[in-house]
């Protein structure tokens, strides 16, 4: 959620074809989209002529049972998604070895609930050593969260600890934001947009301002995310395509700027089986939430990192939804870079952007994901998540 205080032609089969500029870009994902909505089983994300989505188990333009991405074009999958009895898995290799370091698992529960789990490997060595356990309450705007971490690489998870996500609502009146908004991108004017649907509580106004912001989201994300980690931008630009996306105006609270709905059941962390992904927007639009177009970035991030795993975020500088709407819309630094890509403060991929140190202490509620390398792990562990370490 984000608050107000914070302010071509496709072929059955075959896929896409596009003259345009090869790269992650708004352009690209709009023929990407039209090659989706035809059916199409494979499909360029770049527009680089070479087909990275493929998609099993479709028919005719339906859903696909099992997804992948093949990032680095050694015709290996580097992002997979599949449906595995009643679960929903998502796997990526991170680093090209073969090996998937980050596995999320969601499994539908018997009362109505969805139990993810979570495990990374966050050095590369081939043991998990964080744990994250996240179960879903439908109708509800929370979720229990717990953590557990293996921090001398032994296979054992040694540390553990329980917190509670408020998750999707950005809100007015929240204190110690961790995000500067830059200005808004100018407006776009292009056609056809990204799939949008918006339904009728928005005016056609409304509904206009919606899709040039949803443009600019999009573009903004994928050029950004194109310096950091084509993972992230591939998939990013793979939920924009399926045309899944739909926005309403029927956010009746005031001091809510907007709510990614659907994140709460179970459709989060970018795994199958989710019918669409629901914004719910509060207008007319209030400019002290920040520009629309980053408050529709930061809620469709919650349906490919989950939910905030600490609290409501404003207060994790590991948290990643936050950390790459702030790196791809506000302020960036090398500290925002590195809470968006799950990383230790000093990662090459964020040499570009201004440095930021790790604090010297541990603040109150340690909110230091990135800086958890520089820190003793006893002391952090017992009140931190592990998001961005």
């Amino acid at each position: 959620m984000v608050s107000l205080a914070f302010a071509l032609i496709a072929g059955c089969g075959g896929g896409n074809t596009s003259t345009l500029a090869p790269g992650l870009s708004l352009d690209n994902t709009v023929v990407a989209a039209t090659a989706y909505a035809a059916g199409a089983t494979d499909i360029d994300l770049d527009g680089d002529g070479r087909f990275e989505w493929h998609l099993e188990g479709r028919v005719s333009n339906g859903p696909a049972t099992r997804e992948t991405i093949d990032v680095n074009a050694d015709g290996q999958p580097d992002m997979v998604w599949e449906q595995v009895g009643p679960d929903s898995l998502l796997r990526i290799d991170r680093n090209g070895d073969g090996a998937f370091e980050y596995i999320v698992k969601a499994t539908p529960t018997l009362d109505g609930r969805t139990l993810f789990v979570v495990t990374e490997d966050t050095t590369g060595d081939f043991v998990p050593d964080h744990r994250m356990t996240l179960t879903t309450v439908p109708g509800t705007t929370s979720a229990a969260v717990a953590h557990e971490f293996d921090y001398d690489q032994d296979g054992v998870f040694e540390v553990g600890f329980s917190t509670t996500s408020s998750g999707g609502a950005r809100q007015s009146a929240i204190s110690g934001l961790i995000l500067s908004i830059a200005p808004s991108p100018a407006p776009l004017t292009m056609s056809p947009h990204v799939p949008l649907t918006v339904d009728s509580t928005c005016t056609p106004a409304q509904a206009n301002d919606l899709r040039n912001a949803l443009d600019a989201a999009v573009a903004q994300g994928a050029s950004c995310f194109a310096k950091l980690d084509n993972h992230l931008g591939m998939a990013f630009l793979r939920l924009a395509a399926t045309g899944k996306l739909q926005i309403n105006c029927g956010l009746a609270d005031p001091t809510i700027c907007a709510v990614a709905s659907r994140s709460f059941e179970g459709c989060t962390f970018g795994v199958l089986g989710c019918p669409d992904v629901v914004v719910s927007v509060h207008m007319p639009y209030n400019p002290a939430c920040g520009p629309l177009a980053s408050t529709l970035f930061h809620e469709i991030l919650h349906y490919l990192l989950g939910l905030h795993s600490m609290g409501d975020g404003t207060g994790d500088l590991g948290d990643p939804v936050y950390g790459c709407e702030q790196t791809c819309f506000g302020k960036a630094s090398s500290l925002t870079c590195a809470a968006c890509l799950r990383t230790v403060n000093g990662d090459s991929r964020c040499g570009g952007y201004p440095p930021q140190a790790c604090p010297a202490t541990v603040p109150a509620g340690c909110p230091c994901g990135p800086c958890r390398a520089g820190l003793d792990p006893p002391v952090c562990a017992p009140s931190c998540t592990d998001v961005g370490r």
